[in-house]
């Protein structure tokens, strides 16, 4: 829980100090990326994803090995996993506002979307994440890493 709580934190930061792009970018960026996820637009996604995939999806999807071994198939296969039914339902609640934009040290424009969950179960409530990390390859945004906290 402290983690999630920290991670958010970090991110409502990025957002008051480091809003680093226009709203016609964020709204069209959201409209075209953001908006293929809720559709489970297969095709769309694929085209809009930079492979390979980093990040922690692969250990959520049980996927064998570590992550260099994981492969734009895995990714392909576990895209229902992935963009699940709840994390569609989540992001329809949402909108660009939640994005939050950052500039790496090389000057890349990056979008970081952070969901919520919390499960209540008989042994508590337990929180978790799921981050979406975004930016442009050769001109086109395409999701390419994509971690679970929790």
């Amino acid at each position: 829980m402290k983690s999630i709580a920290t991670l958010t934190f970090c991110l409502i930061i990025s957002v008051v100090f480091g809003q680093k792009t226009d709203l016609e970018t964020v709204k069209k960026f959201w409209d075209t990326n953001i908006v293929e996820i809720i559709r489970l637009d297969q095709e769309s996604i694929i085209e809009h994803t930079h492979f390979p995939v980093s990040g922690s999806w692969g250990y959520v999807m049980e996927l064998e090995g570590d992550a260099e071994t994981w492969t734009k198939e895995d990714f392909i296969s576990a895209i229902p996993a992935i963009f699940n039914e709840e994390l569609r339902e989540k992001l329809q609640k949402e909108n660009y506002n939640s994005l939050v934009h950052h500039i790496d040290e090389v000057g890349n424009l990056h979008f970081i979307l952070q969901l919520n969950f919390e499960t209540i179960t008989s042994d508590g409530v337990f929180e978790s994440a799921t981050l979406l990390y975004f930016k442009r390859f050769d001109g086109v945004w395409k999701i390419y890493q994509i971690e679970y906290a929790g």
